[in-house]
């Protein structure tokens, strides 16, 4: 386990600190679909390391 196991909460304060706060909230909900996926990618990548 290195970085990579970093809690969500703390990946969802460091991006919603990295976002313009001039997004549009369109722009922001499309962006945060794009992490959220990129983050169940990730999850099931490791799952996956685990299982084999």
């Amino acid at each position: 386990m290195g970085m990579t196991q970093r809690p969500i909460s703390a990946t969802w304060r460091l991006i919603k600190e990295q976002l313009p706060l001039q997004l549009s909230k369109a722009d922001r909900l499309i962006l945060l679909q794009q992490v959220q996926s990129q983050l169940v990618e990730m999850a099931r990548y490791s799952w996956s390391l685990r299982m084999h």
